[in-house]
């Protein structure tokens, strides 16, 4: 009988790690292993669940057969905090003879196998510093947390990855179900393929620890619980930007409304531009979305086409109304509205939040972009500014919706956000360097 660590020695020189893992994560080992026809394996994991440790062990498996592996985290910081403890304590248990050399320059673990493993984060542009590299798997850890994880896989992995390599998403569900990650988890639970770890089905947590979990996040009933304990995809209430509608539901309307119309539009010429039509009645406080139109990568020209004879009714940003009027007015002939030099942000969401809350905020079915933005919009961690959603835009209904809401009343107080304003710079660039932009 092979004495402890000769078995782990010879273990290690057959590249079979899962030895170090526990019940719950060698459930999701072996998902791993049996789920060969798909190219995009996505696993979700209760809080504290161990899923780095896991994604770590099925790294070193597949550089110790010789594969080219790539380890991303949301960004560097965090992966020299958290991943690299983890991957010293499984190299611990290597023999001294099979421990790969670390290339600094590169972040990179290189076996004697001809395998290896390069490190990195993919926030504030670390994804562009991971190109160059082939790929036979790449684990994205936390992805979540990954601000634009379909950067990342199509830009800077796919093209690199070999005919049948795997990319591995595994993460909890984001705090928001536009974010990329909670369109994956639905796809691979549609077709079969997720692995979903709830902490009510790890064998080595107590009911007791789970009510203390629960407890802890607010109730079993909180977001928060819900999140990061059960695997729901759900809009995290504490950073909504409509908290009413973590807990109802929009109500829908699809006959005639009367009212004075009201035009918002988001312009945004790197991502997804959105214009929302509306229509109030004063007298019963009562806004009704009739009408939605999108455009990605628009221009001014496309805009006013979008808008047709009703650009004179449409609402933007104070911040771009300058821009879109002198385009407009000296381009396309075509005049919008200023919206109120008073206009507050904060405030005019706070009006869509009171028309919500009081069943007097309606929309057509035929309106689902802004509709999802209502739902899943979500504050950074500062409640600054809004986040980004998966369809490459700020949540553009709902600024659409506030330029509108913010005119219904005389607001006052804060200025623009500060996204707006890094738009308009954005804006007033494309205007200089392509003219093809106007």
């Amino acid at each position: 009988m092979l004495k402890p660590n000769k078995a782990r020695e010879a273990l290690w020189k057959r590249g079979k790690l899962g030895w170090m893992l526990r019940p719950h994560q060698l459930r999701a080992y072996e998902h791993f292993y049996n789920v060969r026809e798909v190219s995009h394996l996505v696993m979700t994991f209760h809080r504290g669940a161990g899923k780095t440790f896991l994604a770590n062990i099925l790294a070193d498996e597949a550089a110790l057969a010789g594969k080219k592996v790539m380890y991303v985290g949301p960004n560097e910081k965090l992966v020299r905090a958290i991943t690299f403890p983890v991957t010293r304590q499984i190299l611990q248990t290597c023999p001294r003879d099979m421990r790969p050399t670390w290339r600094k320059e590169d972040s990179m673990l290189l076996w004697s196998t001809g395998g290896s493993t390069r490190f990195g984060g993919a926030n504030a542009g670390g994804s562009d510093n991971l190109r160059g590299q082939d790929i036979d798997v790449a684990f994205i850890d936390e992805e979540a947390y990954v601000d634009d994880p379909d950067y990342l896989i199509n830009s800077v992995i796919i093209p690199r990855l070999s005919p049948n390599g795997k990319i591995v998403h595994i993460s909890t569900p984001p705090t928001s179900p536009s974010h990329p990650f909670a369109a994956r988890m639905r796809q691979a639970e549609a077709e079969g393929y997720l692995f979903k770890l709830p902490v009510t089905e790890n064998p080595l947590i107590s009911r007791e620890q789970v009510e203390r979990f629960a407890k802890e996040a607010g109730g079993r009933t909180s977001t928060a619980f819900r999140r990061e304990q059960l695997c729901e995809i759900v809009t995290e209430e504490k950073l909504a930007v409509i908290p009413e509608l973590v807990h109802k539901q929009i109500l829908f309307l699809e006959s005639d409304f009367p009212g004075e119309e009201y035009i918002g539009v988001h312009f945004d010429p790197t991502g997804l531009s959105l214009i929302v039509f509306s229509r109030y009645n004063e007298e019963t406080d009562h806004l009704h979305v009739y009408e939605e139109k999108t455009a990605r990568w628009a221009t001014l020209r496309t805009v006013a086409q979008l808008l047709g004879n009703r650009a004179d009714k449409a609402l933007v940003s104070s911040v771009v109304t300058e821009e879109f009027r002198r385009n407009f007015a000296v381009q396309h002939d075509i005049g919008v509205r200023n919206i109120e030099k008073t206009y507050d942000p904060k405030a005019a969401i706070d009006v869509i939040r009171t028309l919500i809350d009081h069943n007097r905020f309606t929309v057509s079915a035929s309106c689902p972009v802004t509709r999802r933005h209502l739902t899943d919009a979500v504050w950074n961690d500062q409640k600054t500014k809004l986040t980004t959603s998966g369809d490459e835009s700020f949540f553009g209904g709902i600024s659409a919706l506030s330029y509108i809401t913010g005119n219904l009343g005389g607001f006052h107080g804060a200025e623009p956000r500060a996204h707006e304003m890094q738009n308009l710079e954005m804006v007033r660039n494309i205007f200089r360097a392509h003219p093809w932009a106007r």
